[in-house]
């Protein structure tokens, strides 16, 4: 047996000349094996001008002189590319994407633990990314305990906090934090124009019958005639009731907006119980 039964590090035979080429060889090994960290898992070309150590898992597909050698480390020693083939379980620092990744049946894939405070992205039945760092390809998901609250926060409040609701991976509506701190409700029939359904900020609530027609602002002179108003009250043996009317507004003003004026006998309509 000539080499080591994990690494392959070389031995030294008895009597053998020149001792020092089989000891350095064991130890450029050491130095590519012992807590490995590769700048990429991605790369199918050699890069250009690489120094001296570095080091990478050769993506599938491979060209130029990493061809033929997927999945095997490439590390950049005394000018040339040296390759070592990993084994079952091998883990290896990924930088460019500061993952862990192991060699599972032959393959490279990203290392997922069970728990830890630093992990990078997590994929439940499917793939994670960089963007959508927790991914989960499920029917149903569960979470449980003595209370449970979730939480959405944004740093600014230009930024977003919000739930989309998507029908395969097309936008149809929307509802929270977006670009600002109303609470909004979105649809969309097709997942690139949307309609503001509702516009909640305190103490107003609007609902925009036409939203090219309507304007965020805290107002206290009832809203223009392309909005609902409404209001909150009790109801005897109910716990609330909601009523919605359309304030008053000139016929001009109505037309401006492309809106129908109110026949004589106009009423609000009746409460809607809740």
């Amino acid at each position: 047996m000539s080499t080591t039964a994990r690494l392959s590090l070389p031995y030294i035979a008895p009597q053998q000349a020149q001792k020092q080429v089989t000891y350095n060889a064991a130890m450029v090994l050491l130095d590519q094996l012992v807590q490995p960290a590769v700048k990429s898992r991605t790369v199918t070309a050699p890069p250009g001008g690489p120094a001296e150590g570095d080091t990478y898992v050769v993506a599938p597909s491979a060209t130029g002189v990493w061809a033929g050698k997927d999945g095997k480390f490439a590390a950049w020693l005394n000018g040339a590319w040296s390759f070592t083939t990993p084994a079952e379980g091998w883990l290896a620092y990924v930088i460019d994407t500061a993952e862990l990744a192991i060699v599972q049946s032959g393959a490279w894939a990203s290392f997922v633990t069970n728990g830890g405070a630093g992990l990078a992205k997590l994929g439940i039945n499917t793939t994670a990314g960089l963007t959508n760092r927790l991914a989960v390809a499920a029917d149903s998901s569960l979470f449980t305990g003595t209370s449970h609250s979730m939480t959405l926060s944004k740093a600014t409040a230009a930024d977003t906090a919000s739930l989309l609701i998507e029908d395969n991976f097309s936008g149809r509506a929307e509802l929270g934090l977006t670009g600002d701190d109303a609470f909004h409700l979105k649809v969309s029939p097709n997942g690139s124009s949307w309609l503001e359904a509702l516009n909640i900020r305190r103490p107003l609530v609007w609902l925009p019958c036409r939203s090219d027609n309507w304007r965020s602002r805290r107002r206290r002179t009832p809203p223009p005639t392309s909005m609902f108003s409404m209001t909150t009250r009790k109801a005897a043996g109910r716990r609330c009731s909601i009523s919605a009317a359309l304030p008053p507004a000139s016929p001009t003003r109505l037309a401006r907006l492309g809106a129908t004026p109110r026949s004589a006998g106009w009423s609000p309509p009746p409460p809607i119980s809740c």
